[in-house]
């Protein structure tokens, strides 16, 4: 084989395997790639090395430590000087650039291919054999007893009383509903991966994010209607002027009357957040009390309040299945991914997890797509191990 000709091979097998690493060759393509790597074990073993991520990843690195034009321009002088050795036979010097130029080509498009379509298939097919998949409707109830049930994963959500406890399409728990149960209080509690509605005894709707439980009363007696919460939660609060609703969670108090709104608890994160989407809410702490207006976020840390403007359908997102970044860390980021995806998460450089993002995604998408498009900045990469998530 002449050298052009093992140069149009190389230019058509190196096409190919960009192909398939994009997932996105036709049959006759797959055909083709597969007699390739049949026709010589060379050909099969070459293929297993340069398709193995820390291949690749290697080749990245080098690509980002290189002088793009020194190396250019470099690779141009190699060629000239090899044309002009052979400068013999019926290939000249501009047939021989030429060929070389389709080399150079090549390479151009795997760097691109590199630095914006690889980790596609990596993280695809990490988190396939992983077996992580998306979070949905889990939760279990428990009673003032003990007793511990878990809820329907087709049900969207659950209503619960003294009298009943049903699913929220009508259909009655009938394991709980035959015991008579009418303990004072009861829990619904969400996993990582988990997300449920709860329907309260006086018609307040909420919606509890991951790893997340509310502790209510299954009657509510009294001046006032009073839950505890932890992780985190959106409120739909039933009207009533008699009654305000009241919601403890970890070191402030929120009160209302009748309203929407949200609150971000989670142990793990260093502030509380309330962020009120219509009516009016008081929060308070060991430090006093302060009035929340539509659109306003509260920013509760060490006993001290904080309140500003912001985009509350940002904040709500999740409840509609979107997660929404707006200027956040990524270390908020990935708490969220990690509860949502039921990961862990670890960072090599610390430094990373303060570097800020915006972005929108469905929450319903496979966590290879929502780290591929976290990838995007250019300054951060992914690797899925089991159920880690490394961040480098």
């Amino acid at each position: 084989m002449i050298p052009q000709q093992k140069f149009e091979v190389a230019y058509e097998i190196s096409i190919l395997v960009a192909g398939y690493l994009r997932g996105d060759l036709t049959k006759e393509q797959e055909t083709k790639l597969k007699e390739w790597q049949q026709a010589s074990n060379d050909h099969l073993n070459w293929f297993n090395d340069f398709c193995q991520q820390e291949k690749i990843d290697q080749q990245l690195k080098m690509y980002h430590a290189t002088n793009k034009a020194s190396v250019w321009n470099k690779t141009q002088d190699k060629i000239l000087a090899a044309a002009k050795v052979r400068t013999k036979g019926r290939m000249g010097l501009w047939q021989r650039i030429a060929v070389a130029a389709s080399i150079l080509l090549c390479l151009s498009i795997g760097l691109h291919f590199y630095l914006t379509k690889y980790t596609s298939f990596f993280l695809e097919q990490q988190a396939s054999r992983s077996g992580i998949t998306a979070g949905g409707n889990k939760a279990f109830l428990t009673l003032s007893d003990g007793k511990k049930i878990v809820l329907s994963e087709t049900k969207n959500g659950v209503t619960i009383d003294a009298t009943k406890l049903a699913y929220s399409d009508g259909t009655e728990i009938q394991a709980i509903s035959a015991s008579g149960d009418t303990s004072h209080y009861a829990k619904v509690s969400t996993p990582r991966g988990g997300t449920y509605e709860v329907v309260l005894p006086d018609g307040t709707r909420v919606w509890l994010n991951a790893a997340s439980g509310l502790s209510f009363p299954t009657k509510f007696i009294g001046t006032s209607r009073k839950v505890e919460l932890s992780g985190e939660a959106y409120f739909e609060v039933a009207k009533d002027k008699m009654h305000p609703f009241i919601v403890e969670s970890k070191g402030q108090q929120v009160e209302v009357l009748g309203t929407h709104f949200n609150i971000n608890a989670y142990q793990e994160e260093v502030n509380v957040k309330t962020t009120l989407l219509e009516g009016a809410v008081k929060i308070t702490t060991s430090g006093g009390a302060k009035l929340l207006k539509p659109g306003q976020q509260s920013d509760l840390i060490n006993g001290e309040i904080s309140i500003r403007e912001v985009n509350v359908e940002n904040t709500v997102a999740w409840k509609n299945g979107e997660f929404s970044f707006k200027n956040e860390e990524l270390g908020s980021i990935m708490r969220k991914i990690a509860r949502w995806y039921n990961v862990e998460v670890v960072f090599n450089n610390k430094e990373l997890s303060k570097k800020t993002l915006s972005g929108n995604i469905s929450r319903f998408e496979q966590v290879s797509k929502v780290l591929r498009i976290l990838e995007l900045t250019g300054d951060i990469k992914f690797k899925i191990q089991g159920k880690t998530v490394t961040v480098y």
